[in-house]
């Protein structure tokens, strides 16, 4: 089955053009992905030239992604917090002043359960819709970068945001299974829970159109447990070197996976 030369598209067998963009196939397709047909019709890893734009550019990408969702979610959840202080505050008979608070709790003029049902109700809102950002901000800046080399029709963002709801249950579950390790083997642990969860909703954007996708769904856990070894020692010594390296060592590694799957 050829894959498209443009979008990496997998076609039918016996397709002359591409089911998606209509470009001209070749009997044996491109050489893409990284992968390429042995005797037989078993795929074969091979060694590819690394295109060191992409990757920077992956990198840089997803640094700047991850910093503008911090840069949103700051001033999202103060925004936020005010407009839920005003609503539910004011209806609730919630004071504007920590002093008032006091004095109205004592007086008996509102609850500790209303002040509680307001501020776990806020961080459930602020939370659910961090998440959401996240997945749309790396993902839509992911998409920037991957979108001529793998097609403009794959659904990467919306998976990505799901990815990251699956990643956070995956990273809870990892995070029971290692109370009794150590800080650094238990987060490496827990980020393979997490990188599991993006890597294989991402992957199934990733499969009917490139070969050997599957490589994705590793490359995400291997780069944050890689990260978390190296990194948190680091940050151990220097919080920001340690939350530098760990960032870079996640992007370096997926970028380069990444670089080695789509079409050249």
């Amino acid at each position: 089955m050829p894959y498209c030369p443009k979008c990496g598209h997998l076609n039918s067998s016996g397709s002359k053009f591409c089911e998606v963009d209509g470009t001209p196939l070749t009997s044996q397709g491109p050489a893409v992905l990284g992968a390429s047909s042995g005797r037989g019709g078993s795929t074969l890893l091979v060694l590819r030239k690394i295109h060191w734009g992409f990757v920077v550019e992956w990198v840089l990408a997803n640094l700047f992604a991850v910093a503008l969702w911090v840069a949103v979610l700051v001033l999202g959840t103060y925004a936020l917090g005010l407009v839920l202080y005003n609503m539910v505050g004011g209806e609730a008979g919630l004071p504007s002043y920590s002093l008032n608070m006091l004095f109205q709790l004592a007086t008996g003029q509102i609850s500790v359960e209303s002040i509680y049902a307001w501020i776990i109700g806020a961080a459930v809102v602020i939370g659910l819709l961090g998440i959401v950002l996240y997945g749309l901000i790396v993902g839509g800046f992911q998409w920037l970068v991957i979108r001529n080399r793998l097609g403009q029709k794959a659904p990467w963002i919306s998976r990505t945001v799901i990815g990251v709801f699956v990643a956070i249950g995956l990273t809870f579950l990892a995070a029971g299974l290692t109370s009794r390790a150590s800080e650094t083997w238990g987060s490496a642990i827990i980020g393979i829970g997490a990188g599991l969860g993006m890597g294989l909703l991402q992957w199934t954007a990733l499969r009917s159109r490139i070969g050997g996708s599957v490589v994705w769904i590793v490359a995400n856990p291997v780069a944050i447990f890689v990260a978390a070894l190296i990194g948190l020692p680091i940050g151990n010594l220097n919080n920001y070197a340690g939350l530098v390296s760990v960032a870079l060592i996640i992007t370096l590694i997926t970028g380069l996976a990444m670089d080695w799957l789509l079409p050249r």
